[in-house]
């Protein structure tokens, strides 16, 4: 079986923000606890990479936590709900 290719992703690229801070420490901890299992991820920015981007390089991505955002954020536009 095949490795899984994984990124961890920062929702949106305001560097500035609290929000982006926070998810930034989230993705540090979640790719720490990954390494426990062996799997090596990527933490990414979704506002600096595009979808298909993502698409060629990823298997699949987690997002450590959309707790408290409001408004656009460059990941809204990769969500899939069907």
């Amino acid at each position: 079986m095949a490795r899984k290719r994984v990124a961890l992703i920062v929702p949106h690229n305001d560097r500035n923000s609290s929000a982006y801070t926070r998810n930034l420490r989230l993705a540090r901890i979640w790719r720490n606890a990954l390494r426990l299992w062996g799997v090596d991820a990527t933490i990414i920015v979704a506002g600096d990479v595009s979808k298909s981007q993502f698409q060629q390089q990823y298997d699949f991505g987690i997002v450590p936590t959309m707790e408290n955002l409001t408004g656009s954020m460059a990941v809204n536009s990769w969500l899939d709900y069907a």
